[in-house]
């Protein structure tokens, strides 16, 4: 897991000197080299690069574009099959077999991750007939998932500092911009931890058959029986890892099966079907008003995901009221409203509460008109109906004058074919209640909720989410 937020990352990148930051989504992120990289090179071709600059521990093109030739031509397909397995990992085995068609020397640069990343950029700007140039950049300082070297350090390293609570001590290693964001967000408490999850993981690890683990082994080696009987009985996932591991499997690859597996990732697809943008300054937004004929959506806010067709719509990241208005958009006539209803402001609200004292004759000195719409809005969070106000016995005078006025403010609503902001999710809460067909099809329709801030939810809310999730309460 990254330590901080994708958006926080991304603010670090622009105030290095980055003018646009996109994301490559979760399928190709987390997919091994190969696919990683063609992903990677599709996305860039969309927003428009030209150049393609890469790290690499050797920063020797020719060299790498000599590996790039020999993994794509049919002697090494040959080579790589004739290759005997004994145990050895694939990267291995496709190292043996670079190093019989080239030499070792050749072949070693595929010992070091970043060179092996470089090798598949040039492949896949080969496969997707790319024009980009390529340009690599040799790196420095520490190595990958190493140990700290002069003023540098891995982001694993740095990852490790945070996980001890030692976030100045990985502030030293960044640039000022970036330390800058990194102190902000561990003062605000943003810094993400793996191990808060991990019974969440280990818990959807164990409701899963040895059949729901085989799609994530994309080699069918069996790997994925070794991670199921493993998930059997590890009390942590690096308990988890360890069993299944071996020689022949990597850490980096059952790390890679077991999140794919946690957050039920499909396959990564040929196309990458959008753009989006994390971060950007003024040169990386004038870049973006040209790519409007990009061949794929350019997502800059949420409301731009409905571009990316029906299947992405049918996905929800709302707020409770903008998902409620979504509900009633397509079911309000089930409870008598239209569903080209309108929605009420604070304005609108109290000028209907005005008309209602006036009907009644309600002196607003005596009970003002906010006052009335305070205790409307709380029975309303309560799931109390005006029917319901108006049994309940009233502590004083002005108690049994709110529930007339409630009743009256919301026979007034319904005639208008309105509702007010505390209606939407009190009214959606009422269709769910009692049509039981289309609680059944929202229940049917999303396996999970994720709420955030859940300790914060209302009576009102928490029955919206109870009526919602249905009985297998996910």
């Amino acid at each position: 897991f990254a330590a901080l937020s994708k958006t926080a990352r991304a603010e670090m990148a622009v105030r290095c000197g980055a003018d646009l930051v996109l994301e490559l989504p979760t399928p190709w992120a987390m997919s091994p080299a190969e696919t990683f990289a063609r992903g990677s090179v599709r996305l860039l071709a969309l927003a428009g690069a030209d150049t393609l600059l890469f790290g690499s521990e050797c920063g020797d093109l020719p060299a790498l574009r000599c590996l790039a030739d020999c993994l794509d031509s049919p002697a090494f397909a040959d080579h790589l099959t004739a290759a005997p397995e004994s145990g050895l990992t694939f990267a291995a085995r496709r190292q043996a077999a670079a190093a019989s068609l080239l030499d070792n020397a050749a072949a070693a640069l595929l010992q070091s991750p970043n060179n092996t990343l470089a090798v598949e950029y040039l492949r896949a700007l080969r496969h997707t007939h790319s024009d980009m140039t390529p340009c690599t950049l040799r790196r420095e300082g520490a190595g990958h998932d190493g140990a700290p070297e002069g003023d540098t350090a891995s982001a694993s390293f740095l990852r490790e500092l945070l996980r001890q609570g030692r976030g100045e001590a990985a502030c030293a290693y960044m640039p000022t911009p970036a330390a800058d964001v990194l102190r902000r967000e561990l003062a605000a408490g943003r810094i993400a931890d793996g191990a808060l999850c991990e019974r969440a993981i280990l818990v959807r690890f164990r409701a899963m058959t040895e059949a729901d683990w085989r799609p994530y082994d994309p080699g069918n080696e069996g790997l994925y029986h070794r991670l199921y009987q493993a998930s059997r009985d590890a009390c942590t996932v690096a308990e988890m890892l360890s069993a299944a591991k071996t020689k022949r499997y990597p850490l980096a690859r059952l790390r890679r099966m077991v999140l794919s597996a946690y957050l039920q990732l499909p396959p990564a697809p040929e196309r990458v079907p959008y753009l989006r943008v994390l971060a950007a300054t003024a040169a990386g937004r004038a870049h973006l008003r040209c790519l409007r004929d990009a061949g794929a959506p350019v997502l800059t806010k949420p409301a731009d995901v409905p571009a990316l067709g029906p299947a992405a719509e049918d996905v929800w990241a709302s707020t409770f009221h903008s998902a409620c208005v979504r509900i009633l958009r397509r079911w309000a006539e089930e409870i008598g409203y239209p569903r080209s209803f309108t929605i009420y402001d604070s304005d609108d609200s109290q000028r209907v509460m005005k008309a209602v004292y006036k009907e009644l004759s309600v002196d607003d000195k005596f009970f003002p008109v906010k006052s009335a719409i305070n205790q409307m809005s709380r029975w309303k969070d309560q799931l109390i109906s005006p029917a319901e106000a108006l049994k309940t016995p009233a502590r004083d005078t002005k108690g049994a004058l709110a529930a007339k006025v409630y009743a009256a403010y919301e026979k007034k609503l319904k005639e208008a074919g309105a509702f007010d902001f505390d209606d939407l999710i009190y009214q959606t809460v009422i269709l769910l209640s009692e049509h039981e067909d289309v609680r059944e099809f929202y229940q049917n329709k999303y396996k999970y909720l994720l709420v955030d801030e859940y300790q914060d939810t209302s009576v009102a809310q928490f029955r919206l989410v109870s009526l919602l999730t249905g009985p297998e309460k996910n």
